[in-house]
């Protein structure tokens, strides 16, 4: 994902990668002016899950931020990770039952308190994930169930609830949460 919030072309470009070593890391790259140069300062980096396989783009708070949801193999816990972009700030971690996340979809809210993503896995389960926030960033993350769905490979909040459930595996729906 890409984040412009200050108008001027630039943003952060945020990369989802495996090393040789086969651990997961999230890089942070400042882009500035239009030709979206890459800042001096160099890149921010912060290794997560080694399953990590969704990136959520988050509204800013005082600067561009970045949440991975993970999805793991194996004996380790899957969990969904906030990376404050704030430098040195420890991460937020929630842990979840093992999943593989297919599909996301931010959720507007009139309550600025929070921030809402749904998310599908691929056995049709549909989560809601949010990150509480306070004038002073976010305070922790929760995940609710909300119901099954055919398996989502992509989600699209419309408007009033009304949820557009697309679908590889079988029919697509539209939903009202």
């Amino acid at each position: 994902p890409i984040s412009n919030h200050q108008g001027d072309g630039g943003g952060n470009l945020v990369v989802l990668y495996r090393d040789l070593r086969q651990k997961s890391h999230v890089l942070t790259l400042a882009l500035h002016g239009a030709g979206g140069a890459i800042s001096a300062p160099g890149p921010r980096r912060s290794r997560i899950d080694a399953g990590s396989g969704l990136l959520l783009l988050v509204p800013p708070l005082r600067s561009s931020v970045a949440a991975a949801a993970s999805s793991s193999a194996g004996p380790t816990q899957t969990s969904a990770t906030y990376l404050p972009s704030t430098p040195n700030a420890p991460p937020k971690i929630l842990p979840m039952q093992e999943t593989l996340l297919l599909s996301a979809a931010s959720i507007p809210t009139l309550d600025s308190s929070d921030i809402r993503y749904l998310l599908g896995d691929d056995t049709g389960r549909l989560l809601v994930l949010a990150l509480l926030r306070n004038s002073g960033g976010i305070t922790s993350l929760t995940l609710d169930y909300l119901g099954s769905v055919t398996t989502p490979t992509g989600l699209t909040y419309l408007d009033d609830g009304l949820v557009f459930v697309g679908s590889q595996f079988g029919d697509s729906q539209l939903i009202q949460i």
